[in-house]
C-alpha cells in the first residue's frame, strides 16, 4: 500500500518482481501464506495515521538492521532487533560462502568504470552494531582506494551471491612484494605532533619539577610507540600480501530490514500470533 502509485504512470500499480513483490503465480503458492493472507485482510499498519514503509526480507542471519544502515534513511519504526526464531526452521541460505578470484573481481570493476590494472585488497571499512558491513574499499596494485557502499556492491557481485551484508572477508593468495615508504612518512609525522602535544601540555602549567618533566616525557613516547605499533599492524594486514581469492561468509539472505520471512514463520510454528510478529 505504501508503495501503492510507484509505477502509475506505466497504468499499474505493482510489479511480480523483488521490486514490488516477487510472485510466480498461482502455482506457486502456498496454503499457509494464503491462510495468513486471509486472516488478515483489510489490515494495515501504520505510522502516525499513515500506512508505514513495510519492508520484509527472507533471513536477517540472527539480527535485523537499522534502516539507515542500509538506504541512509532513519525510520523509527525500522530498528534492529533479534531474530532469534530463524534457526529452528533451518533457513536454506541462513549461512552462505562465495568466493571469487583478483582477475574476476576486478574484470567486474572494470565494466563499472574503474580504471584499474588489479585488486591487491578488499575489507569492510564500516561495520554497524549488529555486525553487517555497510561500506567495502577495495586496494588495487598502484595503491588505489576505492571505497563502495555493500549494497552497491551486492548488485556488482550478484545479490544472489552475496547474499546478506552480514559476512567476514578472507584471502588466500600469493605473496607480494609491493611495498609503500609508510613507515618513514609516519616517524616523521609523529615527531611533529610528537612536538605540538608536549608543548600544548607544558603550556597548561608554569612551574614543573623534574620529576615531573621526566615522567611526562616517558608517558608521552610509551603513548606514541603502542599507537605506531598499532598503526603499522593496520598497515601489514592491507598491505602484506596480494590475495588470488577472496572467500566471503556470510549469514541471513537479503537486505536485513524489516520482518524477517523465516524468522516470521518460525515465531508462526511456536503459536505467535501475527500481531507478535510484526
Amino acid at each position: 500500500i505504501f508503495n501503492m502509485n510507484k509505477y502509475i504512470d506505466k497504468g499499474y500499480n505493482i510489479c511480480a518482481s523483488t521490486n514490488s513483490q516477487a510472485y510466480g503465480g498461482v502455482n506457486h503458492e502456498d496454503p499457509l501464506t494464503n491462510k495468513a493472507v486471509d486472516e488478515t485482510r483489510g489490515v494495515i499498519m501504520t505510522y502516525k495515521g499513515k500506512p508505514l514503509n513495510a519492508v520484509y526480507h527472507s533471513d536477517s542471519g540472527g539480527y535485523t538492521e537499522d534502516s539507515e544502515n542500509v538506504w541512509g534513511s532513519f525510520l523509527p519504526y525500522l530498528r534492529s532487533v533479534e531474530s532469534k526464531f530463524e534457526e529452528k526452521v533451518s533457513p536454506p541460505h541462513h549461512t552462505w560462502s562465495y568466493s571469487i578470484n583478483e582477475k574476476d573481481l576486478t574484470e567486474k570493476l572494470q565494466k563499472q568504470g574503474y580504471e584499474i590494472n588489479s585488486v591487491v585488497s578488499i575489507g569492510p571499512v564500516k561495520k554497524s552494531e549488529t555486525g553487517r558491513t555497510s561500506e567495502v574499499v577495495f586496494i588495487t596494485d598502484n595503491n588505489k582506494v576505492i571505497n563502495m557502499k555493500t549494497n552497491d556492491f551486492r548488485s556488482l557481485i550478484g545479490a544472489d551471491l552475496i547474499r546478506s551484508t552480514l559476512f567476514n572477508i578472507e584471502a588466500i593468495g600469493k605473496e607480494s612484494n609491493i611495498t609503500e615508504d609508510i613507515e618513514d612518512k609516519k616517524e616523521i609525522e609523529d615527531k611533529e605532533e610528537q612536538k605540538e602535544s608536549i608543548k600544548e601540555i607544558l603550556e597548561q602549567k608554569k612551574d614543573w619539577t623534574i620529576k615531573e618533566l621526566l615522567e611526562l616525557m616517558k608517558k608521552n613516547k610509551e603513548e606514541r610507540e603502542k599507537e605506531k605499533e598499532e598503526e603499522v599492524l593496520k598497515v601489514e594486514i592491507v598491505k602484506s600480501n596480494i590475495p588470488l581469492t577472496f572467500i566471503f561468509s556470510g549469514s541471513g539472505n537479503g537486505h536485513g530490514v524489516g520482518m524477517s520471512q523465516w524468522g516470521a514463520y518460525g515465531m508462526a510454528l511456536q503459536g505467535y500470533g501475527y500481531q507478535d510478529i510484526l
